[in-house]
């Protein structure tokens, strides 16, 4: 019987997607790493309103398309997705998880960001 439910175990973590929710600040050591992509996946009305130095906006319910498009080459590359209150984020994070990106991790929402915001 403990075969059984081990084997369950694992079988049940196989599909599930692989990305890192992180502290800010674990964040942005992460984002201070060369070639890091920040991913900014709310609308762009709320990005034009203020986002993350060097983030690019794709909206969560784009990534499938866009994302793969504008950098498949990028698949092991670290990328960091963050949004309003964290929800969109980890759409995003598990998206790209199942297109085969490596690497990805979430903070969750800009209002939990401690460091500069642009506009």
């Amino acid at each position: 019987m403990k075969k059984i439910i081990i084997l369950l175990i694992i079988l049940c973590g196989c599909n599930k997607p692989i990305y890192e929710q992180v502290t800010v600040d674990e964040a942005l050591k992460i984002i201070n790493e060369p070639n890091t992509i920040i991913l900014d996946v709310r609308e762009s009305n709320e990005y034009n309103k203020g986002h993350l130095k060097n983030s690019i906006n794709i909206p969560f319910d784009e990534i499938a398309t866009r994302f793969q498009e504008e950098v498949t080459s990028y698949k092991d590359t670290a990328i960091v997705i963050y949004c309003q209150s964290g929800h969109r984020a980890m759409i995003a994070a598990e998206t790209l998880a199942n297109l085969g990106f490596k690497n990805i991790y979430t903070f969750g929402s800009i209002d939990d960001w401690e460091y500069e915001i642009v506009e």
